[in-house]
């Protein structure tokens, strides 16, 4: 519930997925749609309620009235978490509004921390990304000079890797409070690494058990033949042991090739990709913990430089009715 923000007014929504099971489009996941005309707040609730998980993780104050109730767990393990800024007292029934938000567990007040916040808070947008990492910053650039260091040539990038070459855009550099942070959001730069991750993840689980074969189906796209990863070993690390995550992911990889400080991992899926998926995946112990790391591998420093240069998904295509592809060996398509 939002009393007043911006374009909203008195706004309750409830997020929760439909009571009524359903034999004909069974799943374990649940969508909720904002539908409206332009202008009438439906990206607003969306990065108001990001914002405000990002505040609560940082325990910051918030300046609007809010109330906020969701559900952690399962079965016996279930709870019930209410957040709000609003408190009605009990005597005379008065609403008071608060900025330093109280917080209930089953009812009972309790302290807002990790333990009653969701594990992870996930956010991805088409749109302009600006105003949506605003309390957790991921990088330490500001969203114009950021974009403006991955808008760079591969030539002006490799002129500010020279030694002694000083970067001549601004660059705000800061520390970065959010370290373990459970708000993750996905910039659209990423997006063929959350496509790879989760094409991975998908071919790791037996051929019977994919929950993307309806998906692919649709774009005609039968399965994933293999992806290569482009690493240059630059001055300033992205993290402590990058470069031992790169030689794990090399000793996994079918090909390697070496030129200069660039390094080339091809990975063939067409035998055992299974069994490959399933190795890479081990050995970052989850799909979405590679997705971090490959996630920071592919930031950019403030020379404009990135370990992770390039992204590469080889997916060989399904037959297709319209006459246009009409071809005996439906060929492979390159996502990057």
């Amino acid at each position: 519930y939002l009393e007043d923000y911006r374009v909203l007014r008195d706004l309750e929504i409830r997020f929760c997925p439909s009571t009524e099971p359903s034999v004909a489009f069974p799943r374990n996941y649940s969508l909720d749609f904002l539908v409206g005309v332009n202008g009438t707040g439906k990206s607003t609730v969306l990065k108001i309620l990001w914002h405000l998980m990002q505040q609560l993780e940082a325990t910051s104050p918030v300046e609007y009235p809010f109330v906020l109730e969701y559900e952690l767990g399962k079965g016996n393990q279930k709870r019930t978490i209410k957040i709000a800024t609003l408190q009605e007292d009990d005597e005379t029934g008065d609403i008071t509004f608060t900025k330093s938000p109280l917080a209930w567990e089953n009812g009972e007040p309790a302290a807002i921390s990790r333990d009653i916040l969701p594990e992870l808070i996930v956010a991805f947008t088409t749109g302009s990304e600006a105003e949506w990492d605003v309390v957790g910053d991921t990088t330490p650039f500001d969203g114009a000079n950021l974009e403006a260091l991955q808008n760079l040539s591969q030539l002006e990038r490799a002129i500010r890797e020279l030694p002694g070459k000083q970067p001549n855009l601004e660059t705000l550099l800061t520390e970065n409070p959010e370290e373990g942070s459970r708000c993750l959001f996905i910039p659209t730069c990423q997006l063929p690494l959350v496509t790879l991750c989760g094409l991975l993840l998908d071919l790791a689980r037996s051929s019977n058990n994919s929950s993307l074969s309806e998906v692919l189906a649709e774009v005609h796209l039968k399965q994933i033949t293999g992806f290569s990863l482009k690493f240059r070993k630059t001055h300033k690390p992205a993290y402590v042991g990058d470069w031992d995550d790169v030689k794990s992911l090399a000793k996994l990889a079918s090909f390697c090739l070496h030129q200069g400080t660039d390094y080339l991992l091809v990975f063939d899926l067409t035998n055992a990709g299974s069994s490959i998926a399933q190795d890479i995946i081990n050995k970052f112990s989850s799909a979405l913990e590679l997705f971090k790391k490959l996630g920071l591998l592919a930031d950019v420093d403030e020379n404009g430089q990135s370990v992770l240069r390039e992204v590469n998904i080889f997916l060989e295509r399904t037959d297709s009715k319209h006459p246009e592809t009409d071809l005996e060996v439906p060929p492979l398509h390159l996502f990057e």
